[in-house]
């Protein structure tokens, strides 16, 4: 088979492989970060949460030599973000994700790889530093965000009014009587 024919090959099969990828709104978002949580099987899911701003394009262009479009999530990096108790992170934090990585205070490249790719380093100040790790998928244009925390471990009571985009102070609300109800015989992290 011809170089040329090979590459016309690789370059359709990473177009078909980016059509696979549903697109999701933020309450499409808040949903699959919601199921992930609940349904940890070992299919891992992957959505695409949102395009790179060109500002962003620069940076990263900067770092890693190459421009990378899309953003996207798997159920694996949802669950080891959130799971973690040391990375403060609650399932409505993992929607700031587009915008830490477009308005990004410190974007860096770190000297570790995951899974053979160069990883980005993502932090912003949103009611405390945020830092997204996402690995640059160069051949295939997408940023996988794999890894999230928070740096400080308290949060003050008005961290809990500013919502993440999408959601309102009613459906947080709402999202907190329902886990209380669900938790209520639990006191001090203990059965009762």
């Amino acid at each position: 088979m011809s170089n040329d024919r090979q590459k016309k090959l690789k370059e359709l099969n990473r177009i078909n492989q980016r059509k696979k990828i549903p697109s999701v709104s933020n309450e499409g978002f808040l949903t699959f970060i919601l199921q992930s949580l609940k349904n940890k099987s070992r299919e891992n899911k992957r959505v695409n949460i949102g395009k790179t701003t060109e500002d962003a394009k620069q940076r990263i262009e900067k770092l890693i030599g190459k421009r990378i479009s899309n953003i996207d999530i798997n159920k694996s990096g949802i669950i080891h973000a959130v799971n973690k108790k040391a990375h403060n992170i609650k399932p409505e934090d993992m929607l700031h994700a587009v915008g830490v990585i477009n308005e990004a205070d410190d974007t860096s490249l770190s000297d570790e790889k995951h899974q053979n790719n160069d990883v980005l380093v993502f932090k912003k100040d949103i009611n405390g530093e945020i830092t997204f790790l996402a690995e640059a998928h160069v051949l295939n244009d997408y940023l996988s965000v794999f890894n999230a925390w928070r740096k400080k471990a308290e949060r003050s009571a008005d961290a809990t009014l500013t919502s993440p985009p999408g959601l309102t102070s009613e459906t947080n609300l709402s999202q907190a009587v329902n886990n209380i109800a669900q938790n209520s015989h639990f006191v001090n992290e203990k059965k009762l």
